[in-house]
C-alpha cells in the first residue's frame, strides 16, 4: 500500500481547487431582491420595509 499524502506520499490531486463559492452578478442580484422583498421562508419578515 502506498503512503498517504499527509504522511509524505504523492497527492492524488496536484492542481489547486477552484475558488469557492462560485457566484456572479446574477446571484448577487437574486439575493439582493430576496433580502429587499422581506419574504423569508414563506412568511413576512418582521423587519420593516423603507
Amino acid at each position: 500500500m502506498e503512503k498517504l499524502a499527509v504522511l509524505g506520499g504523492d497527492p492524488i490531486r496536484v492542481e489547486k481547487y477552484p475558488a469557492w463559492p462560485i457566484f456572479d452578478e446574477r446571484d448577487i442580484e437574486a439575493v439582493t431582491r430576496t433580502v429587499k422583498s422581506g419574504r423569508w421562508g414563506g412568511g413576512r419578515s418582521s423587519v420593516s420595509q423603507p
